[in-house]
């Protein structure tokens, strides 16, 4: 009883998402990290990128955070999660003090 890939995916996807939301977030970075790694061609990847930098954002890292919102706008500029991910990058700058 094989498992498809596709569930596979979600599930993984899911199982991140689940730990950002229970506060987990080193673990969720983590689990994030091998989902972008792991499923390059997903439909879910500009969510994940956006998540993945959420969980730096979160923990006040917002070098790394801004470093990611941006990477994964670029990637998915037209992802479930581009303009989401260009507010929280304007968030991060400002943060750091990088308000040019």
């Amino acid at each position: 009883d094989r498992k498809s890939p596709v569930t596979t995916e979600k599930e993984k996807y899911d199982i991140a998402l689940g730990m950002l939301k229970e506060g987990k977030l080193g673990e969720a970075e983590q689990k994030f990290a091998e989902f972008i790694t792991e499923f390059t061609s997903s439909s879910l990847q500009s969510n994940a990128y956006f998540w993945y930098a959420e969980s730096f954002y979160q923990r006040n890292n917002h070098n790394e955070a801004a470093i990611n919102y941006l990477k994964g706008y670029k990637l998915y500029p037209k992802g479930a999660k581009a303009a989401d991910s260009l507010l929280k990058l304007a968030f991060s700058l400002s943060s750091l003090n990088r308000n040019k």
